[in-house]
């Protein structure tokens, strides 16, 4: 199977990388969720965007017009990042599971590179296990300034102990920008190392949400969008840490010998003004918007400048490091991506690859072979021809439904190498039901899980192919199954909701819900904690979607315009990481930023008015169960 040829390609590749009188200083700089048009290299970038260093840099490298990542969102791409290989392999395929931990048995970076004596550190977002237990001070890391949780940290508060920027193992109380502060450690860990190889791991959280940015440099910019003002003043702020980086490397004479790498950990997020052109979609999404990302790699000793259209992902980076660093890549656990030294100073061609995502059964599945692309969401598949569609404009899965077939035996025969996701459900989504498999034990071998894992039977499952029972009620309205749903006629005065209640628990996860709306009809969910207080509120009508906070005074948090057409289903998906909230309807996104979703839930509401409402597979799966 040619993802096995891969492997041994891997290690072909790794004979052909050129000897140095000295390793090479590695960086490693991931940005967070910056749009694939948010960066000045990118010929068709938006207007007002300010990033004249990354842009200087990019003059000096190489830039990878190809540049994937291994996950559509934040963590899934750290974990097959920091191991080479397809996070799907440990069962992670979700943001939930792998922010959750990355197992303690597996090797990273710092643990490779330490014996050969490099001093390595880690700054930024971690993301790869929420609490101190996973720390990356715990594994292999000399110096770590960064936070822990669940991938969001507040820009300006940072001396909160109840989310705290560590210092190896022990809060800090610091003040400032975190932007500005992650790029200064950088700068100060060189300076004290720059005579002997370093390893910088920098995880910038720009330009994550919250949208937050000095207030000057907002100023800067005038779109006629706050937001948008916003997300490329932090652009601006994470350009200002890049550059001052390069400039320490240069002063201390550091630049030549260093191996310095850039990207994105996914596609830009659409809801939140990021700009992924010529790209479709954006993050949480399979398609080329969610997880092609800006991608330069310099080395000035190697590699000359200049832009390479070779098929190269994040899971080459660490493959590459030790190739350069002279280390041999392990033979327990064979990386998938490749050594790219012999590919981008020009020794070698670019191998023919196949590259895989997926997300177990949230629905988003893709494999990219050569210039075929399959790519599925639920049901729906589409086939395009990358070569003449970067902008997968051109669906042609009915046209030629061979290369559908193959493509999709491709990821058939990758999928069933993986194991199965730790939290419990089918690797890949079917039509129907989610298939219940036995969870994926965690590495005994690592530190105690955080107490966020869910149990079974904190699941939730209904077909609605039959009328709600107990422990779920109905009240108010008819209720009624046809073709496969429950339809429910709210009362004709309209002064009273139709309402489903039912008790639900978890923190963090995903939500789906099928829904058909005739013309003037509301469904709402309404979320409570355990004493009852409602926490907030997704509803949507055929012409809008909205998230409100709930309270002595409701708020309005975040709406998007709809035009749907009347009486079609549409999916609804909201997926919860931490204080970050994602509300998918139809082709509209919502991110928000807020504690209330951090919150634990324990009741669901769902409340139906104005007109008829179709309801079909209701499925919550609590992240880490």
């Amino acid at each position: 199977m040619h993802f096995l040829l891969l492997i041994v390609g891997s290690l072909f590749l790794f004979a052909l990388a050129p000897l140095h009188a000295a390793p090479p200083n590695i960086i490693v700089i991931v940005a967070d969720d910056l749009g694939y048009a948010d960066v000045l290299f990118n010929p068709q970038h938006a207007g007002q965007v300010a990033t004249p260093h990354l842009d200087a840099l990019a003059s000096q490298a190489v830039v990878c017009r190809q540049g994937y990542v291994s996950g559509n969102v934040c963590s899934p791409t750290r974990a097959g990042l920091m191991t080479g290989r397809y996070q799907q392999r440990l069962g992670l395929y979700t943001g939930g599971e792998a922010g959750s931990g990355l197992p303690m048995s597996e090797t990273i970076f710092p643990q490779f590179l330490k014996p050969a004596g490099y001093v390595t550190g880690q700054f930024g977002k971690w993301h790869l296990g929420p609490t101190l237990e996973w720390s990356p001070a715990h594994r292999g890391f000399d110096e770590v300034f960064g936070f822990l949780g669940r991938g969001a940290h507040d820009y300006f508060k940072l001396d909160d102990p109840e989310d705290p920027i560590y210092r190896g193992t022990t809060p800090v109380q610091e003040s400032g920008y975190l932007t500005d502060r992650l790029g200064e450690e950088t700068c100060d860990f060189i300076a004290r190392h720059k005579d002997k190889p370093f390893f910088a791991y920098l995880a910038f959280n720009a330009v994550h949400a919250p949208l937050q940015a000095p207030a000057d440099e907002v100023a800067k910019f005038d779109t006629g969008n706050e937001s948008r003002n916003t997300l490329l003043a932090m652009g601006k702020r994470l350009d200002d840490a890049v550059g001052a980086i390069v400039g320490t490397l240069k002063k201390e004479a550091v630049w030549e010998n260093t191996l310095l790498f850039f990207i994105s950990d996914n596609g830009g997020p659409l809801a939140q003004t990021a700009v992924n052109t010529p790209l479709r979609g954006g993050k949480h999404q399979d398609y080329e918007g969610g997880i092609r990302v800006p991608f330069l790699v310099s080395w000035p000793a190697q590699f000359k400048p200049g832009v390479s259209d070779a098929v190269v992902s994040a899971l080459d980076i660490l493959p590459t490091a030790l190739a350069a660093a002279g280390i041999r890549a392990p033979d327990d656990k064979p990386f998938d991506g490749i050594n790219l030294i012999p590919i981008l100073s020009g020794a070698a061609p670019a191998p023919a690859r196949d590259l895989f995502w997926c997300n177990s059964g949230d629905g988003w599945w893709a494999v990219r072979s050569g210039d075929w692309k399959l790519v599925a969401e639920r049901g729906r598949i589409g086939l395009f021809d990358l070569s003449k569609d970067i902008s997968e404009s051109n669906d042609l899965a009915t046209a030629k439904p061979d290369q559908v077939a193959k493509l999709t035996a491709l990821h058939d025969a990758w999928l069933a190498e993986m194991a199965p996701p730790v939290r419990g459900v089918e690797k890949r989504f079917t039509p129907g039901a989610p298939k219940k498999v036995k969870p994926k034990a965690r590495n005994k071998t690592a530190a105690t899980p955080p107490a966020t894992a869910a149990a079974e039977s904190d699941k939730v499952h209904l077909p609605f192919n039959t009328l709600p029972a107990k422990p779920w009620k109905a009240q108010r309205g008819e209720w009624s199954v046809k073709d496969g749903a429950v339809w429910v006629t709210p009362e004709t005065d309209g002064e009273q909701d139709a309402l489903l209640r039912g008790p639900v628990k978890f923190r963090a996860g995903k939500l789906t819900l099928d829904l058909n709306l005739a013309t003037g009809a509301r469904v709402a969910l309404r979320f409570r904690d355990a004493e009852g207080n409602a926490l907030f509120r997704v509803e949507v009508t055929p012409d809008r979607f909205a998230v409100i906070k709930l309270g002595e005074r409701n708020e309005l948090l975040r709406d998007a315009t709809l035009t749907l057409e009347p009486n079609a289903w549409h999916q609804l998906q909201l997926i919860w990481d931490g204080p970050e909230f994602v509300a998918t309807f139809a082709d509209q996104q919502i991110i928000i930023t807020d504690p209330v979703f951090d919150q634990a839930k324990s009741e669901l509401n769902l409340l139906i008015n104005g007109a008829p409402a179709g309801l079909r597979e209701l499925v919550i799966i609590p992240a880490g169960g």
